[in-house]
């Protein structure tokens, strides 16, 4: 009976493949395992290191021919794995070449096929062949795109007496690894007969089986993303013996015990204990127990190692992208196929990081909405998409919806009594418009808020529209005031209402950007005057009165003086009047009377107003004229007593207004 080994390694490659510089080290260390006599025991091993495809295929069939039943055959390859059109398995040799298309020219590799067949015509029986190589990770996308990445090996290389060890079945970087010199797989298998832990059973040899299984644990602890597997057919090829361990070595046994105690990459006190024992009872050197405490619990530590690079990775993107690309997210990817990481071992990464940042992930799940309606939305990959999306909740919301029906009936009225009943296409100019072009209307401005689609973008006008019909159509009925206000009382958590869903939209906290600076001054510049502040007043006022009179009168062909006519002319002025200070004040910081008076306004930092606080400022003031003088004579008192020349509208603002607008730019 002869043991008889041949190993191929394949490092360099033409240009079109990736080099993978452990295939060499890889062959020399399980030469090293093989031949040494207290643990593989083979009687001849031959090692070759970047043949070309025609020497492959002659020292394969030289392995398994002339062989008597009871010799043990071993094929051994380090390199790279690569699959045609048709899906046919074939190792890559150093003169492996793809066309100019981007295929495979098969003539330049070992088809997986001429493997088969020599081995079928040989009279070994037991026969191993170990492949620790990555089928198409590592090539261009031309040979990936054709299928998912998977080789079925178990049809192409399995059969009766034979048994095949695999590395990985998928697309992934099996020989990525930065701290040693060998591919992640074989360094394990020569690890476990190196050192006797494969031999799991204790009883002093180590079986295929055994020997595979320690290292595909060993795989799954420092590279999640690599899947070994172990491929038998008809026989007991999983009994086939492949080296022999030092059952009763001092160094194994405490190995042995680090395994056990060693949990999640650390030890415990108690576990620290009994190794501590047994090191005296066995006599081992503190060098030697360091070096086998290391050894054990580096898989672990190079797993946390992989999952804080990925968690720096996406901290570093969510910094610098509000909406992550598609470039990104496929880069992300790739990172975590190099790390050797699954979709598992990342979520919780997120989670953690999107947590701290304390953003807000819509729980579509509960709201009990049809089971088609919650398979539209993947709530894990929206928010990795969108990683600085604030949700609105409901009473936010709420707030808005109030103030926007109080607006939207001010607006109705006036329209009504001016030209007639045109309240849903005054709805409209008052929902639709103002969502499709900013994002948000008067009520979500106040409260900042705004609507977007999936990406953080503003919504389109057709989806506006079809949010606006829905909802309108739910408050005109009973069910949908009564849900409304179910969810605003008793269920105010949620962040989602039905026709967000079905007009794939989200209602946002919009990011609280700077405000932009106004340019500094040259000169020390005072507080403006209440002479200049009345008289850019007069100014405004006598420019609105005389603006409405000629919107009024185009709109209106007879203008009568009734009551009823008074009244929307008034709602009218009052919605006129707000606009014409909060648009002017947001984007010039004046109005046209304080431009003429050299007059500005400006939040008590010295920073432009927000249109939220120019908003509010309008109605105030409003407010105050419309209460028979009271409001005005009380803004005067104000701004004569305030060190700050403030009146009641600044002061409920937190506004300042300032004279001699010169500037440097």
């Amino acid at each position: 009976m002869a043991k008889v080994a041949l190993l191929f390694g394949v490092s360099e490659y033409e240009p079109e493949l990736k080099s993978l510089p452990a295939a060499s080290g890889d062959i020399e260390a399980m030469k090293r395992v093989l031949e040494h006599p207290e643990m593989g025991c083979f009687d001849e091993i031959t090692c070759r290191n970047n043949p070309d495809s025609q020497s492959m295929q002659y020292e394969i069939e030289t392995l398994f021919s002339g062989r008597s039943k009871d010799d043990l055959l071993l094929l051994y390859f380090s390199g790279h794995g690569i699959k045609d059109d048709t899906n046919r398995l074939y190792f890559a040799s150093r003169n492996t070449r793809k066309s100019q298309k981007g295929e495979l020219i098969r003539s330049t590799a070992v088809p997986a096929s001429f493997i088969h067949e020599v081995m079928l015509n040989s009279r070994a029986r037991r026969q191993v062949i170990i492949l620790d190589c990555c089928f198409s990770g590592a090539f261009d996308p031309q040979l990936q795109l054709k299928d998912d990445g998977s080789v079925d090996l178990q049809r192409q290389l399995g059969a009766e007496g034979r048994v095949v060890l695999t590395s990985s079945s998928s697309t992934q970087y099996s020989f990525e690894h930065n701290d040693y010199n060998l591919s992640i797989y074989t360094r394990y298998l020569v690890e476990g007969i190196e050192t006797g832990a494969g031999d799991q059973d204790e009883d002093g040899k180590i079986s295929v089986l055994e020997l595979h299984e320690y290292a595909a644990s060993k795989v799954k602890q420092t590279a999640p993303g690599m899947t070994p597997k172990l491929i038998i057919l008809k026989g007991m090829g999983f009994d086939i013996l492949l080296a022999k361990a030092k059952a009763l070595d001092p160094e194994l046994r405490f190995r042995r015990c680090v395994h056990k105690y060693a949990t999640g990459g650390s030890i415990s006190s108690v576990g620290q204990a009994i190794l501590d024992t047994l090191q005296e009872q066995l006599g081992l050197s503190d060098d030697s127990v360091r070096k086998i405490i290391d050894e054990v619990l580096r898989p672990y530590q190079n797993r946390l190692k992989n999952l804080e690079r990925y968690k720096i990775a996406l901290i570093s993107i969510i910094e610098s992208e509000f909406t992550i690309s598609s470039t990104t997210a496929s880069e992300l990817e790739d990172l975590q196929e190099i790390l050797g990481l699954k979709k598992e071992d990342v979520v919780p990464i997120e989670r953690e990081i999107l947590a701290k940042k304390e953003i807000k992930v819509p729980n579509y799940q509960v709201q009990h909405f049809p089971k088609w309606i919650n398979s539209r939305y993947t709530i894990e990959e929206n928010l990795l998409k969108n990683p600085r999306l604030q949700y609105a909740g409901i009473r936010l919301r709420a707030r808005a919806f109030v103030i926007d029906l109080i607006g939207s009936i001010g607006l109705v009225l006036s329209f009504t009594l001016l030209v007639g009943p045109i309240s849903p296409l005054v709805l409209i100019l008052y929902y639709v418009v103002p969502e499709s072009i900013s994002g948000s209307t008067f009520g979500k401005e106040i409260t900042n808020i705004s609507v977007t689609d999936q990406n953080g973008n503003r919504i389109r006008f057709g989806n506006s529209f079809c949010r606006f019909i829905i909802k309108y159509f739910l408050f005109c009925s009973v069910f949908g005031i009564v849900w409304g206000i179910w969810n605003t009382i008793f269920k105010a958590t949620k962040k989602v209402v039905i026709y967000d869903v079905w007009t794939d939209s989200f209602v946002i906290v919009k990011s609280r950007t700077k405000s932009s600076k106004l340019p500094q001054r040259e000169v020390d510049l005072g507080y403006a005057s209440p002479t200049q502040r009345l008289t850019a007043f007069t100014i405004d006022l006598l420019f609105l009165l005389f603006s409405a009179l000629l919107i009024i009168q185009y709109i209106v062909d007879n203008f009568y003086f009734d009551y009823r006519n008074i009244l929307g002319i008034s709602h009218f002025c009052f919605c006129l009047f707000i606009l014409y200070f909060s648009i002017f004040e947001k984007f010039t910081g004046a109005t046209l009377g304080k431009l003429i008076t050299g007059i500005c306004v400006a939040d008590m930092s010295g920073k432009r107003v927000t249109f939220k606080i120019a908003l509010l400022r309008g109605v105030i003031k409003a407010i105050s004229i419309l209460s028979f003088g009271v409001g005005a004579v009380a803004t005067g008192i104000a701004i004569f007593k305030s060190p700050q020349r403030q009146g009641l509208h600044d002061l409920g603002t937190k506004t300042i207004v300032l004279t001699k607008r010169r500037f440097h730019r």
